[in-house]
């Protein structure tokens, strides 16, 4: 099945290629038009995928009364066309990459790049915001809301574990990152560090991901580097009630069937942890993540605002927050904080920088620290 997706591929790429092309605005006066008060709004850079990345541009574009023209960058594993995206009017367009260079003649209020993960050229943009920077002196934004600026493997994991920055020991080569470059991460380290040299503000959302970057870049003028979490006033979750008598029922809750996001984790706990205790996945289906244990109930994907009734429908005595990277903020961390659940997580990034200031949080250092853990809470839990 593998070798045939990856046969089917290129053939994919190249009908999207050209349902995209086809779609691409050659009519260079049709986008003048549509950036004519380019002045008012704020160029949003971001790509075109989920996740909290999106919830964030959501929340900005509210935040900022609309006056916001998104730049999505539209990637199938290559840049195929750029969106343009206007907000207030609802209106669209498409332009063809080599368009970018066009933009530089409109003077936008600011520029927020929000994440280049999926851009293939994402050197083409970090060039882009340097030379908007000469020509305006435009206030320019930088968030981390992921890694892509210290390494392309954006979750910062090799050999399946957080590579706590040590590429040499890691053993890490940058062709099994990024394909068809001869790029090195001295080289990629160069690069961003150019455009980050330029920005006005650099928004780290935890103290932990700052840490990073300032371990990766000490260059970098530390006045500029914010931490500012994310607002979570779009979550109005009051305390649920939770299971104290055992036998003991983990919940495990998102979308967890890639290994960053605790996959293996998560098998590991399916094979070690007592046949006593039952699990309640909330956020992926059994196809997704296959096992032989027999307690294990799959809810599959939810609804935001239905996790508090499903989790208390599970009958949950707590949480694992089972992602082995350490992420740069965490929603979820944060909703469940809100929910006043007992959660246990590793002990990375800003999921364990929440979790060790909460009163019903424990922080594990590994696998095997977290399968003792919860077989030993089987045994008193609730008595």
């Amino acid at each position: 099945m593998n070798c045939i997706k990856k046969i089917l591929k290129p053939f994919k790429y190249i009908l999207l290629y050209i349902f995209y092309i086809c779609k691409a605005e050659k009519n260079i006066k049709k986008i003048n038009t549509f950036l004519k008060d380019a002045e008012k709004n704020i160029l949003f850079i971001t790509h075109n995928l989920g996740g909290g990345t999106r919830q964030y541009e959501k929340n900005y574009i509210l935040n900022n009364n609309n006056n916001v023209l998104v730049l999505r960058i539209i990637s199938y594993g290559y840049d195929l066309v750029y969106s343009l995206e206007n907000n207030k009017t609802g209106k669209q367009i498409f332009i063809k990459k080599n368009y970018l260079k066009y933009l530089i003649n409109f003077s936008f209020s600011k520029i927020i790049v929000n994440s280049l993960v999926t851009s293939f050229n994402y050197d083409s943009f970090l060039s882009f915001c340097k030379n908007y920077k000469a020509k305006f002196d435009t206030e320019i934004i930088y968030l981390i809301h992921d890694y892509h600026c210290i390494c392309p493997r954006i979750n910062l994991l090799a050999n399946n574990v957080f590579c706590n920055l040590d590429c040499k020991n890691n053993n890490c080569k940058f062709s099994i990152f990024v394909e068809n470059t001869n790029n090195s991460i001295d080289k990629w380290r160069k690069n961003w560090s150019s455009f980050m040299g330029i920005t006005d503000t650099i928004y780290c959302f935890s103290e932990s991901s700052k840490k990073l970057i300032n371990r990766t870049y000490p260059e970098l003028n530390q006045n500029k580097i914010i931490v500012k979490p994310h607002d979570m006033g779009y979550c109005s979750f009051k305390p649920i009630k939770i299971k104290e008598k055992l036998p003991l029922n983990i919940a495990i809750v998102g979308a967890c069937f890639s290994i960053p996001k605790g996959k293996l984790v998560i098998q590991s706990l399916f094979k070690n942890v007592s046949k006593e205790v039952s699990f309640s996945m909330i956020g992926v289906s059994k196809k997704q993540l296959k096992t032989e244990r027999s307690n294990v109930i799959f809810y599959g994907k939810y609804e935001h605002s239905d996790l508090p009734q499903i989790l208390e429908k599970s009958g949950a005595s707590c949480v694992v927050f089972p992602s082995v990277w350490p992420e740069t903020f965490s929603y979820l961390v944060s909703e469940l904080i809100l929910l006043d659940v007992p959660i246990i997580c590793f002990n990375l990034g800003a999921q364990a920088e929440k979790v060790k200031t909460y009163s019903k949080g424990i922080v594990c250092e590994d696998v095997n620290d977290m399968i003792n853990l919860i077989n030993s809470k089987s045994k008193y839990y609730g008595k």
